[in-house]
């Protein structure tokens, strides 16, 4: 059986912006639009954002709770930092959730296709049991 080692995160040293780039993979404009386009969070909760983001990271490595707290401070100064820079919220280039939607069934579909290649069954297979995800 394979036994994966969890090693302890290494945080010291961090900034902002090596949070950002460590932690997250998506542009800041990315990261408000897909929280935005969730009809659970406040558009304007910044701290929110950066709260839930950093308990879903996914990860081979074990975080304390002091950790988060840092990890998650530093998304927030940077994305902050980001906004005033760009001159407010308002100013940001942020997606709207229908094309969140369609980005989202185009990256389904390649991935249904490369499932389907590896399986070798034909693509259609793969597709009867996916139903796209109608937008909200």
């Amino acid at each position: 059986m394979y036994n994966r080692r969890l090693k302890k995160a290494i945080t010291k040293n961090l900034t902002p912006k090596k949070a950002w780039d460590e932690y997250v993979t998506m542009s800041p404009e990315m990261f408000i639009s897909n929280f935005q386009a969730d009809p659970n969070y406040s558009s304007e909760d910044i701290k929110g954002m950066c709260r839930i983001f950093t308990l879903e990271i996914p990860s081979d490595e074990i975080y304390t709770d002091k950790q988060l707290k840092l990890i998650e401070g530093l998304l927030l100064e940077y994305l902050e930092t980001y906004i005033e820079k760009k001159g407010g919220m308002d100013k940001l280039d942020l997606i709207p959730p229908e094309v969140l939607y369609e980005m989202d069934a185009i990256e389904t579909e390649y991935m249904l296709n490369l499932i389907a290649d590896f399986c070798g069954v034909p693509r259609e297979e793969i597709g009867k049991k996916h139903r796209p995800i109608k937008p909200l």
